[in-house]
């Protein structure tokens, strides 16, 4: 774990959503504890942060992975990365 944790922003919470689409290891240990997952990458998560992600569960990603499928053309390739 870092030594200092620097707070999340926004361009964090994307990447980490979309590591969360095709990453299953990390999108399990994200819906578990969020907060342990956000300091293993050395981040600080404000109350708030903690609420979003804990509102998170595997439908939430489901319905994420159908709309990146919709804008891509119906290309098959969301189903494989759950």
């Amino acid at each position: 774990m870092p030594a200092t944790a620097r707070d999340i922003t926004l361009e964090d919470v994307q990447e980490i959503l979309g590591r969360a689409l095709v990453d299953a290891e990390f999108r399990e240990a994200l819906l578990k504890d969020p907060e342990a997952a956000f300091m293993v990458l050395g981040l600080n998560m404000s109350q708030d942060s903690i609420n979003f992600f804990r509102a998170l569960n595997d439908q939430t990603f489901l319905a994420a992975a159908n709309t990146v499928e919709n804008r891509l053309g119906g290309r098959p390739v969301i189903g494989a990365w759950l």
